[in-house]
């Protein structure tokens, strides 16, 4: 999500809340020259998206460092960059759970028994997935470029919340729970080998997730 008018860009890493944040900034914020990026619940966002991805090789999933190198990061050189970063074990369960649940659309999700198989695979292990839905947090916020090296990351929404209100004097009250699993959650234990390959894949996230405080963010 690009604002134009309050001059700031929500980079979306994907099962991280972000179609709840799209949503809030959407409706509280809207304005004609806002660039959406894909979002299940903003209408046409989806087709915005296709248009971007088709000329400009740009996804609602596009990472910083896909931006810097279209030269897009230029036009935004005094703007905010905050994204939403999650507990890596917390996320790996969501980003199963999604992909589970849309098998149509990841096909290999139907051979697996439970998250442990996932896990297990090379599939987890050597990609990331259709759209980078299960890449390292991490991916998506580096950038060597020191002029474009600040992004403020939250842990928690309520908190990004509170920090819209704040500097853009918004009144956000309500925080949708968008994009959830529509069938029922399954939480199976990982095991100690499968527990290896998330801290070993997700190395510099579980890093990152450590530092950031509780209190601040």
């Amino acid at each position: 999500y690009i604002s134009f008018k309050y001059k700031f860009v929500f980079l979306h890493i994907p099962k991280t809340a972000g179609t709840t944040i799209k949503s809030i900034l959407f409706n509280e914020i809207k304005d004609i020259r806002d660039i959406i990026l894909g979002s299940a619940d903003i209408k046409f966002s989806e087709n915005y998206q296709k248009f971007f991805n088709y000329h400009f090789n740009i996804s609602k999933h596009s990472s910083i460092e896909d931006l810097f190198k279209k030269n897009v990061l230029d036009y935004f050189e005094n703007f905010k960059f905050f994204t939403i970063f999650r507990d890596p074990i917390d996320r790996v369960y969501s980003c199963y759970n999604y992909c589970r649940q849309n098998d149509s659309f990841y096909k290999n999700f139907k051979n697996f028994n439970d998250i442990n198989d996932f896990i297990a695979s090379d599939l987890f292990f050597l990609s990331n997935g259709i759209d980078n839905v299960y890449a390292p947090q991490s991916n998506f916020i580096k950038l060597n470029n020191k002029k474009y090296n600040t992004i403020q990351i939250y842990k928690k929404i309520s908190k990004l919340v509170d920090d819209l209100n704040f500097l853009y004097k918004l009144d956000i009250k309500h925080i949708p729970i968008l994009n959830q699993s529509k069938k029922p959650k399954i939480k199976v234990t990982l095991s100690d080998s499968n527990l290896k390959r998330v801290s070993k894949k997700y190395h510099e996230d579980f890093i990152i997730w450590k530092n950031l405080s509780s209190d601040e963010c």
